[in-house]
């Protein structure tokens, strides 16, 4: 397993692929076929680097890191990254979570930023957020793992797709038994997201930006991407019919396809 030694730990990465480089920021929650079958679409034509985020997956935390880790901290860590990889510049595709630190990688380092995918984003913490998000907290402290993670995927996957993998999302329940959720952790993971208000970078964009997002998106609505699309200039906004809040996974050939053209056209 590849793990870059920076000055504040060791972060987790893959790097797959050639061509012109794309950084990949995915949300922690996965589905029974994961990023794989998405990211293998992209780096037929890129360079596509992934990596866990310090505290989460395979990255241990950064000395001393206790509570809510601001996204603007991610952000740093993820130009440190790249900065030991020797990758002068990138792509950045956000999902989610990374969405937020797409935007906070645009802030503090601009001119390294040739475009931004957005995918399944949020504008602020509105009161749907806010409740949505508050809601995964009480379920995490409420629930068993296999329930809490049954919840988790019906909040983030659409009806169509739980249905087609079901067997998949049942052995998901079954392994978190194993790894039970700790809900202060995830309270701690979404307090940044509740706090972050990307309309203000949003407006300071300057490079080729897509918007991403699935109607029927339950956590993070269309309208977030709308808003964005309306500080934006020249941004392009796509709104799926279904997909839910896990888009590169439950729409992995569309978004694949939209993001190729997107990024090609815009190198």
């Amino acid at each position: 397993m590849p793990f870059a030694d920076l000055d504040d730990g060791a972060i987790f990465y893959e790097r797959r692929g050639t061509g012109p480089a794309v950084f990949l920021i995915p949300p922690v929650s996965r589905g029974p076929e994961g990023l794989d079958p998405f990211i293998d679409l992209l780096a037929g034509d890129f360079e596509v680097f992934r990596h866990d985020q310090r505290g989460l997956g395979a990255s241990p935390p950064a000395a001393g890191q206790r509570g809510p880790v601001p996204l603007a901290q991610r952000a740093a860590a993820a130009f440190d990254l790249l900065d030991h990889l020797g990758v002068d510049d990138v792509h950045v595709v956000g999902h989610s979570t990374g969405c937020g630190i797409a935007l906070e990688m645009w802030r503090t380092a601009s001119a390294r930023i040739n475009s931004l995918t957005l995918a399944a984003p949020w504008s602020h913490g509105d009161a749907q957020l806010v409740t949505m998000q508050n809601l995964r907290v009480a379920a995490a402290r409420a629930l068993s793992p296999a329930d809490y993670a049954t919840y988790n995927a019906s909040l983030l996957f659409p009806p169509w797709y739980r249905q087609r993998f079901a067997a998949g999302f049942e052995a998901l329940a079954a392994a978190a038994v194993d790894h039970p959720q700790d809900a202060e952790v995830i309270a701690n993971g979404l307090i940044p997201i509740l706090n972050f208000d990307g309309r203000s970078i949003a407006e300071t964009v300057t490079c080729p930006v897509l918007i991403i997002a699935a109607g029927d998106d339950q956590l993070m609505p269309p309208w977030h991407g709308r808003a964005y699309v309306d500080l934006i200039n020249g941004s392009q906004n796509v709104v799926l019919d279904s997909g839910g809040h896990m888009v590169l996974e439950t729409c992995r050939e569309r978004v694949a396809a939209l993001i190729l053209d997107f990024m090609s056209a815009a190198a």
